[in-house]
């Protein structure tokens, strides 16, 4: 389990933007345009809302530390399959609120990410990870799941998107 970081780079595994192995081009994983690909916990939340700077997605994770799951379709598996990739979530707190997240990755058969914990502050931010993802054909889609609030303290985080980019 990576240890608890600030935005831009995630401790020990994050890559900054415009570093050696800065990404290439972006693929949208998740758009608050389109929130179908979502599963929330029953007793989780996840509503649209919009701001000045656009849509977003506030998350509720459940009581117990369910996670909010986004899909990650098998179209965007087999672009990434057998590369150095990174995954960036861009996320910020409820105003005032500062929030501990956990991120953890399921692709099938393309493999999992250790779960990643940041600590997320209202300022938007940019919450990167990187991995090498096996050489494999993905038999179905995989998750990116994110639990709002690891110390189970009720607070919400807004997700503006979630993407990922082959690394140079």
């Amino acid at each position: 389990e990576a240890g608890i970081s600030s935005p831009p780079a995630a401790a020990g595994d994050g890559v900054q933007p415009g570093g050696a192995t800065a990404p290439e081009s972006w693929i949208t994983v998740f758009s608050a345009d389109d929130p179908t690909s979502v599963a929330i916990p029953a007793d989780g939340k996840a509503e649209v809302m919009e701001d000045e700077d656009g849509k977003f997605l506030r998350v509720h994770s459940g009581a117990v530390g369910s996670e909010v799951r986004f899909d990650v379709g098998v179209g965007i598996l087999e672009r990434i399959a057998g590369r150095h990739v990174v995954f960036d979530i861009l996320a910020r707190s409820v105003e005032g609120d500062e929030t501990e997240i956990s991120v953890a990755c399921d692709f099938g058969a393309l493999g999992q990410c250790d779960r990643k914990r940041y600590r997320v502050g209202h300022e938007r931010g940019d919450y990167l990870f990187e991995m090498d993802v096996p050489k494999a054909r993905p038999t179905a889609a995989g998750a990116i799941a994110v639990n709002s609030d690891i110390e189970g303290n009720g607070r919400s985080v807004d997700i503006l998107g979630i993407r990922v980019s082959v690394a140079k």
